[in-house]
């Protein structure tokens, strides 16, 4: 399932995310998918969803590869339920 909220107090934002260091490695979990980051100087790499958790993309930042898990659920999500994108209609 989708990860909670935590709790948080008034005027804080809502925490979607985990993050794990590791000694060398730091995992954020954040809305079902994986970012990896080998190296604080290091590019992110960013892993789908369980069961198979396969290599989907490139970041070059923690902050980065959550935009990027965003467009891809609005993207899937838009896929999902049939609407088209008026500018991929030929004319």
């Amino acid at each position: 399932g989708s990860p909670r909220p935590a709790r948080r107090s008034p005027g804080q934002p809502c925490q979607h995310y985990s993050i794990r260091i590791g000694e060398k490695t730091m995992k954020i979990y954040y809305r079902g998918y994986t970012i990896n980051q080998e190296h604080p100087e290091s590019r992110c790499t960013v892993q789908g969803t369980r069961p198979r958790r396969e290599m989907l993309a490139f970041a070059a930042s923690p902050q980065g590869a959550m935009r990027w898990i965003d467009r891809e659920i609005i993207r899937r999500k838009v896929a999902d339920a049939g609407w088209l994108r008026p500018w991929a209609m030929s004319s």
